[in-house]
């Protein structure tokens, strides 16, 4: 049996913003950060604990086809949005806060400049993308199964056989961290899923733009779990950004849009960029486990794990238990979260629901501690890590991750709402950062401040900074957004069958509870929506699309752990169908 190593989840509210206050930021609030005494540390490099040639980028144009890829950081400016829960009103202003946003890229095997961009996130929302990363899609992996036993070995199962892959951290998981502003911290205004899906959009289009031969090439969207919800926002930015430049959406981002549009003007050149149009580059997604229809993907999982016979009935009798569903007179019960604690209880692991609780925490613990080894980080990704200036204790003293430097009026409660403390629950059930993996990391680039860390594998704090806002990821919003770009781009998601977190078979039975759906036609290996007139601009009366989803009989959550070489060749294959 194919044995899971490491995961970072993907995927779960106050209406009020920002603890509660729903005001723009304050001008004149300014927040600093005493300097470091200095790193400590062997003198490795030229200088003790300074970038080697800083500003080393590789001249992508002039390597030849061993051109092994690179990884670093790249800058997100401070943006100014507008936020609001009701199109078409003047919404709330917000100021983001400066973050380096943490990437990896990996070439094709051959013809790199040809083929596709498979872009690969975990979710959380706070989770770092480590487990794709670290397992069974890039060049190189660290499952003991497949590398016989070796920290880093090479991946038989690897997406660069038909792609290139480019990993993203998101604002402060994995290794990106922010800088720190005039109202730091861990809030509306730094962290929802449109902020979050903006910062994704600009990094992959700054990418795009520092690599010419591959500035056109499709991109195939390849999130896991709530990276579900965080590439519905993005394609929907990228279909429509002249929605997004002014007030007829939920977010305005004048920036972005003007950003997007350029991006059109390089690729297409003096032609008009329809969603349609744009579709040809960025319509491709293949999910991993996602949520993408918000709360009622939870309400069709309850209803489904509470029918008679259900697998929630099934383990019970397996371990000589009664499941005990909602009383049909509490209205306060959540079907969903009591047959999902109720296994829990059990012992069972809710992400692959055949092995005992803590299996897959047990046998992720070894990762970080290793990927923040030098001579791992570059064989398992082909670039030192040395040179990336902004990795550097001295390039990131004004920099916070894991706590927000103290803003007094406007220091984050500690109040959490129901949905982002369940979430956080379930994070830890699937892992925990060790206690200090970072000790190479601190000899080579310096200590950093107590605000900062090079690694974070989850970062609760952004969790439940996701639900200070209504439109928190499970906003039903995100399934409209979903059936919006449905009609345009091609969609795959997995089928995992040992998976009760995101429970496949309420995907198709949360499609149903859409006005704009009329029917939903469930096979072995898809699903089609049938869409109501006029749901969206322009839809007739009887428009379908067809969502491949296979089947992996032997997966839990983590698909690309359990059924890798089932996972590259079904996308692969799907890819080339599909492929315009």
């Amino acid at each position: 049996m194919r044995r899971p190593f490491f995961f970072m989840l993907s995927a779960l509210c106050l209406l009020s913003c920002d603890g509660g206050s729903g005001t723009p930021p304050a001008d004149n609030d300014t927040v600093t950060v005493a300097d470091e005494d200095g790193p400590t540390g062997d003198e490795l490099l030229a200088g003790e604990n300074e970038p080697p040639d800083a500003g080393f980028v590789p001249d992508v144009e002039a390597i030849a086809s061993d051109y092994a890829g690179e990884t670093g950081f790249i800058a997100i400016e401070p943006v100014t949005y507008y936020l609001r829960t009701e199109r078409g009103t003047a919404g709330v202003k917000y100021l983001s806060d400066e973050t380096r946003l943490w990437y990896s890229f990996q070439p094709a095997d051959e013809e790199w400049e040809k083929k596709p961009i498979a872009l690969f996130f975990n979710g959380g929302p706070g989770s770092a993308s480590g487990l794709l990363l670290a397992f069974n899609t890039g060049r190189r992996s660290m499952d003991p199964v497949f590398n016989g036993g070796d920290i880093v070995g090479d991946n038989p199962h690897r997406w660069s056989s038909f792609a290139n892959i480019l990993y993203i951290d998101a604002r402060n998981t994995g290794f990106s961290y922010s800088i720190v502003g005039d109202r730091p911290g861990f809030t509306t205004r730094n962290f929802n899923p449109f902020i979050d899906g903006a910062d994704f959009v600009r990094l992959l289009l700054r990418v795009l733009a520092a690599h010419p031969a591959l500035r056109g090439n499709p991109v195939i969207f390849a999130g896991e779990s709530y990276g579900g919800t965080r590439t519905i926002v993005m394609q929907n930015l990228l279909l429509n950004p002249a929605r997004y430049a002014g007030n007829e959406g939920y977010f305005t981002d004048t920036a972005l849009a003007d950003e997007i549009a350029a991006h059109y003007a390089a690729v297409f050149p003096g032609e008009e960029v329809t969603p349609e149009k744009a579709a040809e580059q960025f319509g491709y997604t293949a999910l991993i486990q996602p949520l993408i229809f918000g709360e009622p993907q939870n309400l069709a999982s309850g209803e489904i794990l509470e029918e008679p016979g259900s697998v929630v009935y099934q383990i019970a009798e397996e371990q000589g238990a009664t499941f005990q569903p909602c009383p049909e007179d509490d209205a306060d019960c959540d079907k969903y979260y009591n047959a999902i604690l109720f296994v829990d209880s059990l012992g069972r692991d809710l992400y692959k629901y055949d092995e005992q609780s803590g299996w897959m925490n047990g046998l992720m613990d070894p990762v970080v501690p290793e990927l923040l080894v030098r001579d791992n980080y570059v064989s398992l990704l082909g670039h030192d890590p040395v040179f990336i200036e902004d990795m550097y204790a001295s390039e990131r003293k004004d920099a916070y991750k894991i706590a927000a430097p103290p803003s007094g009026a406007y220091a984050l409660s500690t109040a959490w709402s129901e949905r982002a403390e369940m979430q956080v629950y379930l994070l830890r059930l699937l892992y925990a950062d060790p206690d200090d993996p970072e000790a190479e990391f601190r000899k080579t680039f310096g200590t950093l401040s107590d605000y900062d860390t090079y690694y974070a594998s989850l970062n609760e704090k952004v969790t439940n900074a996701f639900y200070r806002h209504s439109l928190h990821p499970f906003n039903p919003l995100f399934g409209e957004l979903f059936l919006e770009n449905l009609l345009v781009v091609d969609t795959l998601m997995t089928q995992a069958a040992l998976d009760l977190v995101i429970f496949s078979p309420a995907i198709p039975a949360a499609a149903r509870m859409f006005e704009q759906v009329t029917d939903v036609v469930v096979a072995t290996d898809s699903f089609t929506v049938t869409y109501a007139a006029g749901s969206f601009e322009g839809v007739a009366e009887g428009t379908t699309r067809t969502v491949a989803w296979p089947p992996y009989e032997t997966a839990g959550h983590s698909v690309t752990v359990s059924q890798p070489d089932k996972f590259v060749e079904d996308v692969a294959a799907w890819y080339e169908k599909v492929r315009r």
